[in-house]
């Protein structure tokens, strides 16, 4: 069955959340790059610093130029003294907001058009190792320590009183700082709570079973997506879950080499690709191939899944395929009986 959310009583402004974040700044307003953050800010939730009087007068100055139907509503929901580098947003059964920050950008996660003296060795990588050991290489120009000095995380933030604004923040996942990590730009909640986030290089399930706020059980589903540095932005991403109950992302041709738990093996370091899972992480496959930096990708309650014209015939599994956009570029369409 395909995961639903059901907003809580205390949820009320989940029909205009999407511009409760635009009015947050989410969007309209430059995000604070990770050189503003420190060490010790990237391990806590920020507090809120504003009076009633000054948060009202933010709001107003963020949604005075909105263009908006009669019957939607703009409120200010969370603004950046509770939550900094925001990439990517969902909620989970019970109305809470989950924000996936980035700390690491440019200050961990790199673009290769801005390290060309590495470009040789990055065009050359096949795994994840393999840019581990560049990173080594080169650590006369750039330590080591650069790539663990800032963490992407996930906080979680709350309209506690119900007065449709957060009042509460709190770090619910942390300590992505590995060398290879980042950037952490996916969040979907799954029907039984978890958490699943993308951050290259790894798919994560994270689970709070004990009810106290913070995922003290993070499981990786999958290893080995985006083994090159290449260019910021063609990152792990577009969580989404499909018509068939399964959960479907995105990586761009930051590449993938791995085997699945089931043994099934790609290597494709040079390309982007969408995949799918079942919701408890087995059965990893691709179900795209070929394709350059897809992004998000909306389901349909139908059999067809957007933005492509995806519609298998019964009984068909479509393992992998190309948008209309990448059909020209050489993307690929495999299809086996199930």
């Amino acid at each position: 069955m395909m995961p639903q959310l059901t907003p809580s009583p205390r949820s009320s402004f989940y029909q205009s959340f999407a511009c409760m974040l635009l009015a947050s700044g989410m969007v309209p307003t430059p995000l604070l790059f990770s050189a503003d953050v420190t060490p010790a800010k990237a391990k806590t939730a920020p507090r809120p610093t504003r009076t009633t009087a000054e948060y009202d007068q933010e709001a107003a100055i963020r949604t005075a130029n909105f263009t908006k139907p009669d019957d939607i509503q703009v409120s200010l929901f969370a603004d950046e003294s509770q939550t900094q580098n925001p990439s990517a947003i969902c909620f989970d059964h019970q109305g809470r907001l989950y924000i996936a920050e980035i700390h690491r950008w440019r200050d961990g996660v790199e673009d290769i058009r801005n390290q060309q003296f590495m470009l040789a060795d990055d065009i050359a990588i096949q795994k994840t190792a393999d840019r581990l050991a560049m990173y080594q290489k080169h650590a006369a120009r750039i330590p080591m320590e650069h790539y663990t000095a800032y963490e992407d995380r996930i906080i979680r933030v709350e309209d506690a009183d119900g007065n449709g604004r957060a009042d509460k923040v709190s770090v619910f996942a942390d300590g992505f700082r590995d060398p290879l990590d980042g950037p952490g730009i996916g969040v979907i909640a799954g029907e039984d709570g978890s958490i699943y986030y993308t951050d290259i290089p790894r798919l994560w399930r994270l689970q709070d079973k004990d009810g106290d706020g913070t995922a003290e059980v993070k499981t990786v589903i999958q290893d080995g997506f985006g083994p090159r540095m290449s260019l910021s932005g063609h990152d792990m991403h577009g969580l989404a879950w499909g018509p068939d109950g399964r959960l479907y992302w995105s990586i761009g041709d930051r590449g993938y080499s791995f085997t699945t738990k089931e043994g099934r093996h790609y290597h494709r370091p040079m390309e982007g690709a969408v995949f799918r899972c079942d919701p408890d992480g087995s059965n990893v496959e691709e179900y795209y191939r070929g394709l350059r930096n897809p992004k998000n990708w909306p389901s349909t309650s139908s059999a067809t899944f957007s933005p492509a014209t995806m519609t298998p015939t019964p009984g068909t599994r479509v393992v992998s395929s190309t948008s209309s956009k990448e059909a020209a570029r050489g993307g690929t369409m495999a299809t086996r009986r199930s």
